[in-house]
């Protein structure tokens, strides 16, 4: 009939006639899998043959190892050799390993900025500030142009943690503003970034790079796309090639040799007796996190290590109070509403203790219990500091946020740059709060000094010979 038909399918047709619709065609128990001998096949439903599926298995597997149960894995209904598995994962995440990287296509397409006709022009505004000669003959300044217009334009600034240049919009004097320096040369170039775009380096995917001619306004879905597509190797050194790549359907690139990492890293769980890991679901995996040991009536504190600078944890992109109080009622929070902690501990996902309540009665609830008490700042840091160990001892910080509310200024300040502006005086432009001692909880004042930029981001203790403040 033109079609690949089991053996054993065509023994009991010849013999018994056809098979119904729905059934399959078994060996007896104390049969092989290659016999064909119609007085020692069954048919049965499909239901009945994965009930009958452990008592029709092999003691061994084909390369000799026991299906004992530390060996034994069940995967759509199949049992499967956990050793020759690990065996075959080895040798594919060495294979792939070892493959060769393939450097991203230089396939940008190959035009001049003719941006201003599609956009209207430069920007004149950026960041709440008029554009004029003075401004844009300070951020030019600062971009290397000497190799040509076709040629990467490199920031010679300062530059954030990734790598991108950053630019203050504003002096001292008006306050200060911050952005990436690539944005603000294709505003001054170019003209103002289309709503729900971010700029993509689409040309060099050189992040200093400041020339209009390299960048484009993307969404941030594809600016995502492309930035996996520009990488060589994954974040694992794993390289990316045809063959070690796969690609979910937004075309986002993923490692093939991360992906058996982690099943090897399963099943070897397994055969050691630990198990394999559970596959839970979103709810499991936050109900997991929440320490529920004190009983119905007591707060359930969140264990995750995700919090903002309030307190309060985060699951995800959702805080966990909010996401607890609708777990529990099975719908979401009126847009006209907002979660208030009865008990007062914003670590608490209890749904005893959390009530749907408006912004205003939210806030009027809140306000007995605010950190500033009206008490000065100077004294609510003094509260919240350690300082037993004495003035050449680290003073940690007691509080679960280092963040501190100034009530004489109306805004949060980090603990660290308060006591330094308190006792040694304001930081000057451009400069950090740097931890000399390496405790980056520790808040004395004589164990902090000045670093610049990315140096001070890093919170490692500066080289020896590196010019520090003396101790105070």
């Amino acid at each position: 009939n033109g079609r690949a038909t089991s053996a054993r399918h065509v023994a009991y047709e010849l013999a018994f006639g056809s098979i119904q619709a729905g059934f399959e065609i078994r060996a007896s128990k104390d049969c092989n899998f290659t016999c064909v001998n119609p007085d020692h096949l069954v048919a049965l439903t499909r239901a009945e043959s994965s009930r009958l599926n452990g008592q029709h298995q092999l003691e061994e597997c084909k390369n000799g190892h026991p299906f004992s149960d530390e060996n034994t894995a069940h995967k759509h209904g199949k049992r499967y050799c956990i050793t020759c598995r690990i065996d075959w994962l080895e040798a594919q995440i060495s294979r792939l390993a070892e493959g060769p990287a393939v450097e991203p296509e230089d396939n940008l397409p190959d035009r001049e900025p003719v941006y201003p006709e599609l956009w209207g022009g430069p920007q004149r505004v950026i960041g709440g500030r008029d554009v004029d000669e003075k401004f844009e003959r300070r951020f030019w300044k600062k971009v290397d142009r000497t190799d040509g217009a076709k040629a990467c334009w490199p920031w010679i600034g300062a530059r954030d943690a990734n790598g991108y240049g950053i630019f203050d919009v504003f002096n001292n004097k008006n306050g200060k503003k911050r952005t990436q320096a690539h944005i603000v040369a294709y505003q001054l170039a170019v003209g103002p970034i289309p709503e729900g775009h971010v700029i993509d380096h689409f040309r060099c995917a050189n992040k200093p790079c400041c020339n209009p001619a390299h960048l484009e306004p993307v969404t941030n879905e594809e600016n995502i796309r492309r930035a996996h597509r520009r990488k060589p190797r994954c974040d694992y050194g794993h390289p990316h090639n045809e063959e070690n790549s796969y690609f979910d359907p937004s075309e986002r690139r993923y490692c093939k040799a991360c992906r058996y990492m982690a099943q090897l890293m399963q099943l070897k769980r397994a055969q050691s007796g630990d198990g394999p890991v559970p596959i839970l679901s979103r709810e499991d995996r936050f109900w997991a996190k929440v320490d529920q040991s004190g009983g119905p009536d007591a707060c359930w504190p969140w264990q995750g290590k995700s919090r903002d600078a309030k307190g309060y944890g985060f699951f995800g992109k959702d805080r966990v109070h909010r996401l607890a109080w609708e777990l529990e009622k099975g719908r979401p929070i009126p847009e006209d509403q907002t979660i208030d902690h009865k008990c007062r501990e914003k670590s608490c996902c209890n749904p005893d203790h959390l009530e749907a309540v408006s912004a205003a009665e939210n806030s009027r609830r809140a306000a007995p219990f605010k950190p500033s008490r009206g008490e000065p700042t100077e004294v609510r840091f003094w509260a919240q500091a350690d300082t037993s160990g004495g003035k050449d001892a680290c003073w940690p910080w007691k509080g679960e946020s280092v963040i501190l509310w100034d009530s004489e200024n109306r805004k949060t300040v980090n603990a660290r740059h308060f006591i330094y502006q308190l006792k040694v005086g304001p930081a000057p432009q451009g400069k950090w709060i740097l931890d000399r001692c390496g405790n980056n909880k520790c808040v004395n004042y004589r164990h902090l000094t000045l670093a610049q930029g990315r140096f001070a981001q890093s919170r490692r203790k500066p080289a020896p010979g590196r010019e520090q403040l003396g101790l105070l």
